[in-house]
């Protein structure tokens, strides 16, 4: 007895599948469970093809009087397990430069679309579509986000680009700072987090309260 065949093959899909079981032997016919039990001479009858909308072990047996039955056929269709769209990269990355940067976004999910926006809403597919690089000359925040068909969007990324014309001053004892001012001290920046005046001790290496390292 011919073992029953499935169609389409057993695998992964992201939409409700009908499925049809066939048998080459003629005048046979098939018994099926979705269970994952084993099909027997009084398991359901199968007349057509089987819409299967979740997750589903199908197994189909064929039988036929005066003939052994068949070897049971096994096919396991997963539905709805869809793929997410990698996250958007950005180059240069965030931080505070001295001079307008150049943005590349990048995803590694071939055929994907990235969508971004500059005003700190969560971009949509409705927003702006990166197409080319983007000239940042002032503190921007830019969120980036990945869109394909057939697949779960990707996270949002977000990177915000602190541009300082001029060139960031050295942290000073007794200057009296105010929170988002940058200072450089040991050839690292740091912005400022709360309003206070500079003491010896209070250095931004030392006082994470007070200060946040930016590169």
């Amino acid at each position: 007895m011919a073992t029953p065949t499935f169609n389409p093959a057993a695998g992964t899909y992201t939409s409700a599948q009908t499925v049809t079981i066939t048998c080459a032997t003629s005048g046979a016919e098939i018994r099926y469970t979705k269970d994952g039990t084993e099909p027997t001479a009084t398991s359901t009858l199968y007349s057509s093809p089987l819409t299967i909308s979740t997750t589903t072990t199908l197994k189909a047996k064929a039988f036929k009087s005066g003939m052994n039955s068949s070897v049971t056929a096994t096919a396991v269709y997963t539905i709805g397990s869809t793929q997410t769209v990698a996250t958007p990269v950005f180059n240069p990355a965030g931080g505070s430069y001295s001079s307008a940067q150049t943005v590349t976004i990048t995803c590694a999910t071939s055929g994907a679309e990235i969508r971004y926006t500059t005003d700190g809403t969560e971009p949509t597919t409705s927003s702006a579509l990166y197409a080319s690089p983007i000239t940042v000359s002032s503190t921007t925040t830019i969120k980036a986000k990945a869109f394909k068909s057939g697949m779960t969007s990707s996270a949002t990324f977000t990177q915000t680009y602190t541009i300082s014309s001029t060139q960031i001053a050295a942290w000073a004892v007794g200057t009296a700072y105010k929170a988002g001012d940058l200072v450089t001290y040991n050839g690292k920046t740091y912005k400022c987090i709360q309003p206070h005046t500079a003491l010896a001790n209070w250095t931004p290496d030392a006082v994470l309260a007070l200060w946040g390292l930016v590169q």
